[in-house]
């Protein structure tokens, strides 16, 4: 009997050790199998460049050290054939440093640190980048007023010293490039294939709809784009009468003096985009008005391209007249802004440099806003988009009426004016704009066809869109909006 229950469980014992061999050997298949299966990781590398945007904007007369900030991708990031960061995925980052203004004219500053950013799978990747932001000093304004003090009440010069200088801001919009702070490895199940290279649709999924002031209030609206090299974007705007205004405003005083009512280059405000003033800065003004009644538009350079081309922001309004506000001396706008933008289409046709525009909805509406000045304004929220040709292809009719060719590098013509401007009354003369159909939808970038026509100025745009607009030469002429 004891020889028989030995029996019974040296056979069991087999059983089990049969079994457990079995399972390792299922465990290991399994294994090997699912290795075989899963592809290998994406490795996104160290140092990979992230373009960060500011969400909102920051004073250092509110921020303290420790505060959380907020960023916003506005490109894909792509690696080994697919999108590891989606354009829009958020970051974050934090104030690492604070520091109020002073005495002496002393400014403020700010130290602000991107710390981590959302990945396509839902993970968060480390990053590294600081931005450093300083107010302005405000030295002359305190020696000023030590040396009027001083004529008035000498004893009272020294209090002026006390004069501290400007607040720092960060301001909304503001763009940086962050670096990944260490490989991160990812799994290339779910990850969305690479993107042909962004266009226009792209760029107006993050297009800031307002302008900001240096202390970050928003003003006047965008509601111009351009697509052109910046040498053909300052021709045509020459071409069609504008004048490149001074960026300094310390001889305003002097030009004044010495041009009186007469003086064309009066300077604009510095509004902000991408975290820095305007790029170019045009003016038209009225001949018969030329300090107060002016057509103005101020530009921006994006980093996105259609075809290799560079794409620009602009915003333009209608001076009407003087005004005054918080002690400062500025001009007060027509409150109908698209008016405005139709009339820079309808002036730049005039130059023939234009190739094909149409109207396309912001994706951030703005029906109805006010200035930095406090004056409301009124608008569609439509955006203009403008592509220019090459000036060497444009044709220019001579005085005799024979066909010129249009110098490339200088733009300037064999003879005639290439764009119909009386020289007298600088009115522009090329196709009525503003009675031409307007666009009413954008198509979607994830469902588009790509545009192959020769004339398509965005890439991804669907080609039967039936509100493009198609600027030529030969329609009948217009007379520019004058002003009230």
């Amino acid at each position: 009997m004891f020889t028989t229950q030995r029996k019974r469980v040296a056979v069991a014992a087999s059983g089990l050790h049969a079994a457990a061999l079995c399972g390792l050997f299922l465990l290991t298949h399994s294994v090997l199998h699912a290795q075989q299966l899963s592809p290998d990781p994406i490795v996104v590398p160290e140092g990979t460049p992230i373009q960060l945007r500011l969400v909102e904007t920051i004073s250092s007369a509110h921020a303290r050290a420790g505060d959380r900030l907020e960023f916003v991708v506005p490109e894909d990031v792509n690696q080994d054939g697919v999108t590891v960061i989606r354009a829009g995925a958020k970051a974050w980052g934090s104030v690492t440093h604070v520091q109020g203004k002073r005495p002496l004219g002393m400014p403020g500053s700010l130290t602000l640190q991107a710390d981590s950013v959302e990945m396509a799978n839902g993970e968060v990747a480390r990053l590294r980048a600081d931005m450093n932001f300083k107010g302005r000093r405000h030295l002359v304004r305190m020696v000023a007023g030590m040396i009027g003090a001083g004529l008035i009440y000498l004893p009272a010069a020294p209090v002026m010293m006390l004069t501290r200088g400007g607040d720092s801001y960060a301001l909304k919009t503001t763009q940086t490039t962050a670096y990944l702070n260490g490989d991160f490895p990812m799994l290339a199940e779910g990850l969305l294939p690479a993107p042909p290279p962004p266009g226009l649709d792209a760029m107006l999924n993050f297009l800031p709809p307002r302008v900001l002031d240096g202390r970050g209030r928003e003003g006047d609206m965008v509601n111009l784009v351009f697509v052109a090299p910046a040498g053909e974007l300052q021709q045509a705007f020459e071409h069609a009468g504008w004048t490149s205004v001074d960026m300094k405003k310390k001889t305003i005083a002097w030009h004044l003096l010495c041009h009186g009512t007469h003086y064309a280059r009066l300077p604009m405000a510095h509004y902000f985009l991408f975290g820095r003033s305007q790029d170019f800065s045009f003016s038209l003004p009225d001949p018969l008005f030329i300090l107060s009644r002016r057509h103005h538009i101020r530009i921006w350079k994006t980093d996105y391209l259609v075809d290799s081309t560079p794409v620009w922001i602009a915003a333009a309004t209608h001076d009407v007249s003087i005004a005054v506000h918080r002690l400062k001396v500025t001009h007060r706008i027509d409150p109908k802004v698209d008016a405005e933008r139709d009339f820079v289409g309808d002036n730049l046709s005039g130059t023939q440099l234009v190739a094909r525009a149409e109207y396309v909805p912001s994706q951030q509406p703005v029906f109805q806003a006010t200035t930095t000045g406090g004056q409301s304004y009124y608008s569609d929220s439509r955006l203009l988009l403008v592509k220019f040709v090459p000036a060497a292809a444009v044709p220019v009719l001579g005085a005799g009426g024979e066909l010129k060719s249009q110098d490339s590098k200088s733009g300037n013509s064999n003879g005639g004016d290439a764009n119909g401007r009386d020289s007298k009354s600088g009115n522009s003369s090329g196709p009525a704009f503003r009675n031409a159909p307007a666009v009413s939808v954008i198509t979607p970038a994830s469902s588009v066809r790509e545009d192959k026509s020769p004339s398509g100025i965005v890439n991804g745009m669907s080609a039967d869109s039936a509100a493009v607009v198609a600027l030529k030469s030969t329609a009948a002429p217009s007379t520019p909006r004058s002003a009230p």
